[in-house]
């Protein structure tokens, strides 16, 4: 029982510790949340594959590092921040609102 409660303090103080904090805010928490499943796949099939799951767990912890990595730091670039989204914020449904037909690509 020991065990677990130094384990949970460990945990506590990761979750609240600068750093952390300053990664998962700004978007951070939901890339974290979007590049989980892909690594735990990576995870999974490693293991299987390897037959070794330390070997799967150190390949699913660098698929997820580098994932969740790279996508803070692209985000961080002005250029392509908000470049590429799959949705309509509302300055776009207020812009088309009053519109009978939507603009097309030429």
């Amino acid at each position: 029982m020991a065990v677990a409660g130094r384990f949970a303090n460990i945990l506590s103080g990761i979750k609240n510790a600068p750093t952390t904090q300053r990664l998962l805010d700004k978007g951070g928490k939901e890339l974290l949340i979007a590049s989980t499943p892909g690594a735990a796949l990576t995870t999974v099939l490693s293991t299987l594959t390897t037959g070794n799951p330390l070997a799967g767990m150190a390949i699913g912890a660098t698929d997820l590092g580098l994932s969740f990595g790279l996508s803070r730091a692209l985000g961080s670039v002005p250029r392509l921040a908000g470049k590429y989204r799959s949705y309509a914020t509302d300055e776009d449904l207020e812009q088309y609102a009053k519109r009978k037909t939507l603009p097309r690509k030429p």
